[in-house]
Parts: C-alpha cells; sequence; structure tokens
C-alpha cells in the first residue's frame, strides 16, 4: 500500500519547514558556488500553509526582501539556497530566468546591483 499524505499533513511539513525559514536566508551562487547576493528573510518568513492537492506557502515580502550590494558576478546564478537563521541550509533549488524553480528576470548582476524579490512560494505537491 502506498503512503498518501492529506492535505492537513502537507500543510504541517511545509508549516514547520517555513518556521525554520525565520530570519534565514535566500543565498544566490553560480554553478561554481560564487555567492552572488544574500537576502534575509522576514523573522516570520512565510504565511501558513494553504490549499488543497497542492499546498502553499507565500513568503512575507513585508518589508521587501532585498540585497542592494551584490557582488556581481560574470557567470549567471544558478542556484539559491534557502537557510536557516543560524545558517543551516534546508532547500537547494535551481535558478534561471525561466523554467527553474527560482525565476530571475536576468541572472547576471553587475558589481553592488540590487536584487529585490517580488514574491516567493513554496509548494508541497506530491
Amino acid at each position: 500500500m502506498a503512503v498518501t499524505l492529506t492535505d492537513t499533513g502537507k500543510k504541517a511539513l511545509l508549516d514547520a519547514l517555513c518556521a525554520l525559514l525565520d530570519a534565514g536566508s535566500l543565498v544566490f551562487q553560480t554553478a561554481a558556488l560564487a555567492t552572488v547576493a544574500t537576502i534575509t528573510l522576514n523573522a516570520d518568513a512565510f504565511a501558513a500553509a494553504t490549499g488543497t492537492g497542492t499546498v502553499t506557502a507565500n513568503a512575507n515580502t513585508d518589508p521587501i526582501l532585498f540585497e542592494d550590494s551584490a557582488a556581481g558576478n560574470a557567470s549567471p546564478i544558478t542556484l539559491c539556497l534557502l537557510k536557516t537563521s543560524a545558517g543551516v541550509e534546508l532547500l537547494r533549488m535551481e535558478v534561471a530566468t525561466e523554467d527553474k524553480e527560482v525565476t530571475l528576470s536576468n541572472c547576471t548582476l553587475a558589481a553592488l546591483a540590487t536584487l529585490l524579490i517580488t514574491a516567493m512560494e513554496l509548494h508541497y505537491a506530491a
């Protein structure tokens, strides 16, 4: 018999993961693992998970999430790490301008450029 996680279970798992990200960070890196920008998440990083089938948690973007002194990169950003406030990596996601877990309008930043996050969602669909 296959194990099936109910929507209530999905919400509980996603809420627990999101709680670990309170005051954590998004770390944007190149394929060579060079850090280009680090954005600190708000103290209450995500709202409670909602939905049926696919459960979603929306990031708290008030105040706005940004890094205004990016290191700059000749190679494109390809990774985004979600870390706890203690720096423990919880998620690693691919980055591109389309069709990846994280979509950026531009994956190559000039030195001291601003990287702004306008919306972010985590989904649990399995």
